[in-house]
């Protein structure tokens, strides 16, 4: 099917219709904000099979990516914004100066009005709701202009909330969509919203930010990742196992298609061979495939396609000419592989990466693993510096990791590693925990982020105000029931009767049920 291209008017209209809905929802009380996102919140629990299977068909991802990356991320989000959103948005005292002595001096914040998010493609549930949170609690309304990679899955979205908005009395008209190209992205821009929200690429984003400051619009932007990730030389084989398998988890979840992700993997000599001996083995197991059809299945498509797939194999290709070698994967499936019929990139692991690579420079957004060797250069301290300078000689990342047996010696690392966000050193962890630090982000990145998804900060740069103190944030892990849902009824959370307010049906897809929610 197709959707229709928005012209600069169809935005400008959209923009009214929110405008018109956000002066009604600006007065309204804490209560009935919390209550909208409880409402949205048991919308997400009670229909995770059916929102995870809409993304796996929009994106390509396999079920259990999307219920890591698009399910539990967005209830996080939620349950935070429930429980601390308010708190984050109270009016705060400040200290004067000696000159007004006299004066007390009050921060209120306040909404912005409407809010425009242009959001790509590689989690369009979380992708959608995850600006809708923010902005809507800070009392805003929002219009979002999707990728035109993801804009199916907006018939599905979309009407699950005006469905939510209306079961919480909330004006339905305070999310808005618009799909189209550049030009509808465009006309966002120049609409008049009161804020911006862009992620994508970092030339992209430079054209965003130049077209709004025509008219001093305030952006916010996310803009991909480079990440590091360190691996020192006092590492035991044991712990080699567990950060092999956190490392092939960074770089292959989503197919790599990951915002904040490792994509480039600065391993000390010492521990270096046993490194890819493990990931090698680890990536060569992994299973490559239509992932709707085969629960088996551990990586799936790739969403742009083609097109995407040639960035990934130049990229390859020029490694390799330089003296890189390639362990698995690499090339791009064509004949009688039963891979080419499709957007399939096999998972791939390239070593001994040289620092003249384009790859080291270049936004990977692929499943593709580049590991480089960190020369022994006479002592730890000495290998440390040397992991460090190589990881710093990029342009840009996101966030990073360093592994290491002590927790002291991995925290030093990471401290002078490039990305905002560092995760806990600890290598018995299953998960890397990316917390970020935006006023790390803004200092380190030079690329990269110029706000961040910090739940108090994202909040809090929705209203009109001064400064934002900045918080990490701790991870709570949901518990995700494997039943499915052939509907979803939207019902008013803790008070009435208790009878679904609305039922939505999705439009050209009907979860089936009784499938299981992982392997």
């Amino acid at each position: 099917g197709t959707l229709p291209v928005a012209s600069a008017e169809d935005v400008a209209a959209a923009v009214g219709r929110a405008r018109v809905a956000q002066a009604a929802w600006a007065g309204s009380t804490w209560g009935a904000r919390r209550r909208l996102l409880r409402t949205m919140l048991r919308f997400v629990t009670e229909n995770q099979r059916a929102i995870a299977r809409v993304a796996v068909r929009e994106s390509g991802k396999t079920m259990v990516d999307a219920i890591f990356g698009e399910i539990l991320v967005t209830c996080e989000k939620l349950k935070w914004t429930i429980a601390h959103g308010e708190a984050a948005l109270r009016p705060e005292r400040r200290p004067t100066g000696t000159l007004a002595m006299t004066k007390r001096v009050k921060v209120e914040w306040r909404p912005v009005g409407v809010v425009g998010a242009i959001v790509p493609w590689n989690y369009p549930f979380h992708n959608v709701f995850n600006p809708v949170i923010s902005a809507l609690f800070a009392g805003n309304g929002i219009v979002i202009k999707v990728s035109e990679y993801a804009s199916w899955s907006t018939l599905y979205y979309g009407r699950a909330l005006r469905a939510i908005l209306a079961a919480a009395g909330a004006p339905t008209d305070l999310v808005q969509f618009v799909t189209g190209y550049g030009s509808t992205g465009a006309a966002l821009v120049g609409s008049g919203v009161d804020k911006l929200i862009f992620v994508g690429s970092p030339s992209v984003g430079g054209h965003v930010m130049r077209a709004a400051a025509a008219s001093l619009t305030p952006v916010v932007l996310e803009l991909g990742g480079k990440d590091p990730f360190v691996v020192c030389d006092d590492v035991s084989e044991a712990e080699l196992d567990r950060i092999a398998q956190v490392a092939c988890r960074g770089v292959f979840q989503n197919m790599g298609q990951n915002c904040a992700g490792p994509e480039r993997f600065f391993v000390a000599d010492a521990a270096y061979a046993g490194f890819c001996s493990r990931v090698g083995a680890i990536a060569s197991r992994l299973k490559c495939g239509p992932p709707l059809d085969d629960a088996e299945v551990d990586c799936g498509a790739i969403t742009m396609g083609r097109r995407q797939m040639g960035h990934y194999q130049a990229l390859v290709d020029d490694a390799v000419s330089k003296g890189a070698r390639l362990l698995v994967g690499g090339y791009t499936p064509s004949g009688d592989d039963p891979l080419a019929a499709g957007s399939f990139y096999p998972p791939t692991v390239i070593v001994d990466v040289p620092e003249s690579a384009d790859i080291l420079q270049t936004e990977i957004f692929g499943p593709i693993m580049c590991v480089v060797r960190v020369a022994d250069c006479g002592g730890a301290a000495a290998n440390d510096d040397e992991a460090v300078r190589l990881a710093n000689n990029c342009d840009f990342a996101l966030s990073s990791c360093a592994f290491a047996q002590s927790a002291p010696r991995a925290r030093a690392v990471a401290a002078r590693l490039p990305g905002g966000g560092v995760p806990p050193p600890q290598p018995h962890l299953e998960e890397a925990l990316r917390l970020r630090s935006p006023a790390a982000a803004r200092v380190a990145l030079q690329q990269e982020a110029l706000d961040c998804d910090d739940p108090r900060l994202a909040v809090r740069r929705l209203w009109a105000a001064g400064r934002a103190r900045i918080l990490q944030t701790r991870l709570q892990v949901y518990f995700i029931r494997a039943e499915g849902q052939g509907e979803f009824g939207v019902r008013r959370p803790n008070h009435g009767s208790g009878r679904p307010q609305c039922v939505v049906e999705i439009e050209g897809y009907e979860p089936q049920r009784g499938e299981r929610a992982s392997r």
